[in-house]
């Protein structure tokens, strides 16, 4: 698994929205969209697991099908991801910038 968090704001300037965005809702992802609603922030999941995304909006998250539907403004990015899915999410979410992750075997 590829854990990475990227915080957007620092390149928009110091403008915050508390928005984040979690890609892939496994246990650790999860767990990491629950904390930050908890902690007041609009937290918007990914996954491919429809039953995990229900549990999520149930939660109080906002669930996108795709990657490439996550908000251009959010503050921050955070995926848990199989090594072999990481090019095919950078591709969909073309229209946030993260760096490109250094992926190793």
């Amino acid at each position: 698994m590829i854990f990475s968090v990227y915080r957007l704001s620092e390149a928009k300037g110091s403008h915050l929205t508390k928005k984040v965005a979690v890609i892939g809702l496994d246990s650790v992802g999860l767990g990491i969209a629950q904390t930050l609603l908890r902690a007041g922030f609009e937290t918007i999941g990914c996954d491919l697991n429809q039953q995990i995304l229900r549990d999520f909006e149930t939660a109080g998250g906002v669930s996108v099908p795709s990657p490439g539907d996550i908000d251009a403004d959010c503050d921050g990015v955070a995926y848990n991801l199989d090594p072999g899915n990481v090019a095919k999410v950078y591709e969909s979410i073309s229209n946030i910038a993260l760096p490109q992750p250094k992926v190793t075997d």
